[in-house]
């Protein structure tokens, strides 16, 4: 953290974003699972971010859906399957 707020490394991605604050931290008796968990984070929206922080599952878990086209909800109401059709 030091090393961030100092500026040591001016490559870094913290340099020019200073001052640094945490916002939220883990502790894990493996490297290996702080990694894996860094990483998946990394990839989240930052309103899913917030949301985590916050603790706000119901936000979260509203971030979390799919909606892209492969998601089967997308799919599900393009094709007017999101509501039962008489049929024909």
């Amino acid at each position: 953290m030091r090393e961030h707020q100092e500026g040591v490394n001016s490559s870094c991605y913290t340099y020019s974003r200073r001052p640094v604050k945490i916002k939220y931290y883990l502790n894990f008796d493996n490297i290996n699972d702080a990694i894996q968990i860094e990483k998946k984070l990394k990839k989240w929206s930052r309103a899913k971010k917030e949301a985590f922080f916050k603790k706000d599952w119901k936000t979260l878990h509203e971030k979390a859906k799919c909606k892209n086209a492969t998601s089967h909800e997308y799919n599900s109401k393009k094709l007017g399957r999101a509501k039962s059709r008489p049929d024909n």
